[in-house]
């Protein structure tokens, strides 16, 4: 074999070994097959609810309502109150605790009745601080953040809590419902609020701590109109009941 002749048979081994798996021009490329469909996760909140305490304030006088105690009016067959603890305890929160002006007193049972935890507030009479305060004292160790609640809110809707909680990362450690009347509840703070909580006084609500720290605050907005929804007054009650 001469010099060319072996040129030639040594370029036609290239060919054919480079040419192993590839494709002809124009010719049609098989469709491979296609990967599992990816089922679409729902987002997870930041801190889960078995991770967050709840804190219902339900002490004080109701001084707008008269001489009643308005947590027991009678609210679609139940107690004022009953509603929103009954709610929470059908949550998985690490902690449940209602804050009582009286530890025998029928909050208190009704409290107890659906596995929350009364909490005494003996100062709750001069206000809601005293009463947050004595709540705020009351958290474990177990809760990383606690939504505080009102006793005259009835209609506080459960999707609330983990929309909530989906909003508490750094540097949010404060969240809160927005409606378009205006802010509502529950409010979420994450423990590093706990010892302010626990600090107030008076008639000094968790307001004063929320403004303290409004760089750290975040809003779900809703049109859920029982994160607004109280009963301050008879002619409060009287209007929804007339409306129903």
């Amino acid at each position: 074999m001469g010099a060319a002749d072996a040129d030639r048979r040594a370029g036609a081994d290239r060919r054919h070994a480079g040419g192993r798996g590839r494709q002809r021009p124009g010719a049609q490329r098989r469709p491979g097959p296609r990967p599992p469909a990816r089922r679409r996760r729902r987002p997870r909140p930041m801190i889960a609810l078995e991770q967050c305490a709840t804190l219902v304030l339900a002490a004080g006088a109701s001084r707008r309502f008269g001489a009643d105690n308005k947590l027991l009016a009678e609210i679609e067959g139940r107690p004022m109150v009953e509603h929103i603890l009954m709610r929470i305890a059908a949550l998985p929160f690490a902690q449940r605790l209602a804050v009582v002006d009286d530890l025998e007193g029928p909050v208190a049972g009704i409290a107890r009745r659906h596995g929350i935890t009364p909490v005494l507030s003996p100062d709750a009479a001069t206000g809601m601080g005293a009463s947050l305060a004595a709540g705020a004292k009351a958290l474990g160790s177990e809760s990383a953040a606690v939504f505080v609640l009102l006793g005259d809110m009835p209609f506080v809707p459960a999707a609330i809590f983990a929309a909530l909680a989906a909003r508490l990362e750094d540097p949010v450690s404060i969240a809160r419902p927005r409606t378009p009347q205006g802010p509502g509840h529950p409010v979420l703070f994450a423990r590093r609020h706990f010892s302010a909580l626990a600090g107030l006084e008076g008639d000094s609500g968790a307001g004063a701590v929320i403004a303290a720290h409004r760089d750290h605050l975040d809003w779900v907005d809703t049109t859920e109109t029982g994160c607004i929804a109280d009963f301050d007054t008879t002619a409060a009650l009287a209007a929804w009941r007339g409306s129903v």
